[in-house]
């Protein structure tokens, strides 16, 4: 009897601790813009993945649309000044569509793949730039041009789900 006390407690205090957990947005855009040499710069959201996650666990989440395959995994902590430290790991794969010829004669296709994994310190609200690079296109016939691709991530507190 004393066990099934104990046990009921133990769920209570389970659904308590649930249902009183704070849920937060991760989100992790891929930004393009050209260069701050050319005038008139606007910045394009290229791709993006968000998860809803809780403090202290660990998330996970994969998108795949066409032939782009976006991945983002980590975890969510709070410090003691209230700040996020986060784990985070991004990957980004675009199947070409070309091929190259392996030694052994075999197609393999070419993958425009990006990755990167940090850990790092956030506010809520404020994006936070994790890489940023310069990709210089150059097409036959065309005047070569350059633009800046930055990966940000943004966190902001999820508002509480009001269904029943």
């Amino acid at each position: 009897m004393k066990w099934l006390i104990i046990l009921v407690a133990a769920i209570d205090w389970s659904c308590i601790a649930i249902a009183h957990a704070e849920d937060f947005r991760l989100r992790v855009e891929t930004v393009e813009g050209r260069s701050k040499s050319e005038k008139e710069s606007k910045d394009i959201v290229v791709d993006a993945i968000e998860i809803v996650t809780r403090l202290g666990e660990r998330f996970q989440t994969k998108v795949v649309v066409g032939a782009q395959t976006l991945v983002l995994s980590g975890k969510l902590e709070r410090d003691d000044d209230g700040e996020f430290k986060v784990q985070i790991r991004h990957l980004s794969e675009f199947d070409t569509g070309e091929f190259m010829l392996t030694i052994e004669g075999v197609k393999q296709p070419i993958i425009d793949r990006s990755s990167l994994s940090t850990t790092l310190k956030a506010v809520a609200g404020t994006a936070i730039t994790l890489s940023r690079f310069v990709i210089n296109k150059a097409e036959p016939n065309e005047c070569p041009s350059k633009s800046e691709r930055r990966v940000v991530l943004t966190i902001s507190k999820e508002a509480p789900n009001s269904s029943p």
